[in-house]
């Protein structure tokens, strides 16, 4: 909820509420949700839900287990680097995961696969031959993808994102942030996993009269779930990286 003077709405010149606050709550709320995707309910060096200690009751993690919580609790499908950086051999560790285990189906599916990796990581795979750029996969893609942007690797398309959060060598989160050092990257097949919306972005306002405030409140409700069974081998940690 964001709170603003009406004598402030009258003094601006642009329509504050619908030109900055709406779109700033949106991707605030936005992020919300990415965040909880990647890290929702993820595990913490106690062995317990992050959620359970560093997380407010209001934290969109709170919301659901996210793909690092099934990579981590569900199915305990993590690759370790052993404090080196991600290569090829890495990611083809992880990917050997996702087409492993007693699964009727395999989750290793190149098109349908997607590595999300936090910056550092990233700018590594720039040095890496075997990372396709958007440049040499054809006019079209470089379309919607800008010159030079890190397309895939083993025909694994890669997303960067800050999300991805450094922890212990585990792979897991100390609750002494200076302690979490390592990086982290996700592979997960996106058929696996399913966003249900229950409630599109909303939002609603009303005047506080005592104190001449505007009230202006967006709700967004959604849940995320695997399409499988708890332990399916759908989403791998590759954790360890420096």
């Amino acid at each position: 909820m964001v709170q603003i003077e009406e004598e402030a709405l009258e003094d601006m010149v642009v329509n504050v509420v619908q030109d900055i606050t709406i779109p700033e709550m949106q991707n605030a709320a936005a992020k919300g949700v990415d965040d909880a995707i990647i890290n929702g309910l993820s595990m913490d060096s106690s062995g317990i839900s992050d959620a359970a200690g560093s997380y407010g009751t209001t934290d969109p993690r709170t919301a659901w287990g996210g793909l690092r919580y099934h990579a981590i609790t569900a199915s305990n499908n993590q690759f370790n680097m052993e404090g080196a950086g991600l290569s090829v051999a890495g990611i083809a560790g992880a990917a050997g995961l996702l087409a492993g285990g007693s699964d009727n189906e395999t989750f290793f599916d190149p098109p349908n696969n997607r590595l999300i990796v936090p910056l550092d990581v990233y700018l590594d795979l720039l040095t890496m031959s075997n990372v396709l750029q958007a440049e040499q996969i054809g006019s079209q893609a470089a379309a919607t993808i800008n010159s030079g942007q890190l397309a895939s690797v083993l025909g694994i398309p890669i997303i960067q994102s800050q999300l991805v959060r450094k922890t212990l060598a585990t792979g897991v989160t100390d609750s002494n942030s200076a302690n979490n050092t390592f990086s982290n990257a996700v592979l997960f097949n996106r058929n696996a996993f399913i966003l249900g919306i229950k409630r599109d972005v909303t939002v609603k306002s009303r005047e506080n009269i005592e104190t001449d405030r505007r009230h202006v409140v967006l709700t967004f409700r959604a849940t995320f779930a695997s399409r499988y069974a708890a332990g399916t081998a759908s989403a791998a940690l590759v954790r360890n990286i420096v």
